[in-house]
């Protein structure tokens, strides 16, 4: 499955550097004012974290996951499903 953008960084030296290297540059300024500065803070960023912090966007909070899963692995964060519902055909037999 092609991503579009660079890979994943594996390595950590920074917020600012992890961030610009998952060209989520943008939300250093957030990061740095919800007080993110190490390994361990982004470890255990939740997806209702990353929206409180202001990443508004599913796609970018989802591409923030698979950065932190790339550096921590699989388990990490602890809300991987991004708050996006996937559906069963099931789910849309007594909807219509």
């Amino acid at each position: 499955m092609a991503s579009g953008g660079a890979s994943l960084p594996t390595t950590f030296n920074g917020v600012e550097s992890w961030l610009e290297a998952l060209n989520m540059g943008k939300y250093i300024d957030a990061f740095k004012k919800a007080g993110i500065q190490t390994a361990d803070q982004l470890r255990h960023l939740t997806d209702t974290e990353l929206k409180t912090i202001g990443v508004s966007l599913a796609g970018h909070r989802k591409r923030l996951t698979l950065g932190i899963t790339a550096l921590f692995g699989e388990g990490a964060p602890a809300s991987p499903h991004l708050g996006l519902t996937t559906f069963s055909s099931s789910s849309f037999s007594s909807s219509f």
